[in-house]
């Protein structure tokens, strides 16, 4: 089963000079920190050619990082999560677009 723990980001900075590496830094809870890199690819397509949708009847928080999960685990896919009623009715779940910009994991295991 998944949990339903959510990260925050707290910093958000950048290095390098000819070809720049974004790095966040997120709180996932007390006294627990992960450092995601985010690195230029020019092999990534700068727009998802594939779409996967979920529906659902309500706004679920286990849904929603079932649908970030599988988006960080395929970029190359875009998902658009609907629901009908809740908190914001007919409101859109969706992950950014990172086009050439795509996620990539550093050394701390982030998932």
């Amino acid at each position: 089963m998944m949990s339903a723990s959510s990260a925050y980001l707290r910093q958000f900075t950048v290095s390098g000079d000819k070809t720049p590496v974004f790095f966040g830094l997120y709180t996932t809870g007390e006294r627990e920190y992960k450092l995601m890199q985010y690195a230029y690819d020019k092999t990534v397509p700068s727009v998802q050619e594939e779409t996967l949708s979920v529906y659902s009847m309500k706004e679920d928080r286990t849904v929603a990082q079932a649908v970030y999960a599988f988006q960080s685990s395929h970029p190359e896919v875009k998902v658009d999560y609907r629901f009908a009623a809740g908190a914001a009715v007919g409101r859109r779940y969706q992950e950014p677009e990172y086009g050439a910009f795509g996620r990539q994991r550093c050394g701390c295991g982030y998932t």
